[in-house]
């Protein structure tokens, strides 16, 4: 993979998840070191991680493991939002400390199944504050997304500014995307189809 040009006049932005952060679990091989040069491939200057978690699913070494991610990309780590006893995958945001400051580190726990990592940046030498977020909503209930997405939407009220990237568990159905959505009626796990659906009448 070729690395993006450089150019002053751009921003690279990642949303990044890695299934269990890339760690060999149920047989799985490591895929740490080759997430980890895809990324650096890319050059962020914002990377919006979801599923940071370390070999032992506790906070400690899912710090660990955004450590060394973070310093192969050459960026710093803003915000580590924890992970939850029903599931150690946490979120994350890592940023260029030269081209932005962190002025606030958030974790917002209320509505969400995982917290949001919510750093607050400014460019350096300009005044506006930007909201980062990095959120990964829930994989079992389509309203419960519904509501989290609700609750994103607050980071962006009241004339701020946000940048929210995630793993919104859901399908793509917009007109951009190179996949179509699913005939759900077709689908033979009708529990995956609940989950990952909202029905309006027939629809």
């Amino acid at each position: 993979m070729n690395a993006p040009a450089s150019d002053g006049e751009v921003l690279r932005v990642v949303s990044w998840n890695i299934e269990h952060n890339g760690i060999p679990i149920g047989g799985q091989p490591d895929r740490r070191a080759r997430a980890r040069a895809v990324l650096a491939a890319h050059r962020p200057h914002i990377v919006l991680r979801q599923e940071v978690r370390g070999p032992k699913g506790t906070f400690e070494s899912a710090l660990t493991e955004l450590e060394t991610e973070a310093a192969a990309l050459g960026l710093e780590i803003a915000v580590l939002a924890p992970g939850t006893d029903e599931s150690p995958n946490a979120t994350a945001v890592l940023v260029d400390p030269e081209l932005f400051e962190v002025e606030h580190r958030y974790v917002h726990t209320t509505g969400m199944w995982h917290p949001i990592a919510n750093p607050v940046v400014r460019l350096r030498g300009t005044s506006k504050p930007l909201g980062l977020a990095s959120a990964h909503l829930c994989s079992w209930d389509p309203a419960w997304r519904e509501r989290e997405a609700q609750r994103l939407l607050v980071l962006a009220d009241k004339g701020r500014s946000a940048l929210i990237g995630m793993d919104g568990n859901s399908y793509p159905h917009t007109a951009m995307e190179r996949h179509r959505l699913p005939d759900w009626r077709m689908v033979a796990d009708t529990a995956h189809a609940r989950r990952f659906t909202i029905w309006e009448g027939g629809r």
